[in-house]
């Protein structure tokens, strides 16, 4: 690609792009379950960024995050748009009956 500039430009200043959309989380898991160990693959992504540290995950109320490894896919610059977008993949331990699996994850 070939770009012209023609000189003198004045560059203005441009003020940060403010995030107010939360990330989004998905998560294929729904039915039942055969098995008592169960792998699941969460997927999340959002306008700006995703801070890892935040994340956290339960199962009926017990943190499992540290079950969890979490993979960046695509990153932002800094105060730009794009779709960032990372998972995380675990295994989960489930008690007989009904289940809840709890994400949370903060984006700047």
């Amino acid at each position: 690609m070939l770009v012209a500039i023609c000189a003198p430009a004045l560059v203005a200043a441009q003020a940060p792009i403010e995030d107010v959309t939360p990330p989004t989380i998905t998560m294929p898991m729904t039915g039942s379950y055969s098995t008592s160990s169960v792998v699941i693959d969460v997927s999340f992504s959002d306008q700006s960024n995703i801070i890892q540290s935040s994340m956290v995950m339960t199962v009926n109320g017990v943190d499992v995050t540290s079950s969890f490894t979490y993979a960046q896919q695509h990153a932002c610059a800094p105060h730009t748009t794009c779709n960032y977008t990372a998972t995380a993949s675990g295994m989960i331990h489930l008690a007989a009956g009904a289940n809840t699996f709890h994400v949370e994850i903060c984006d700047t």
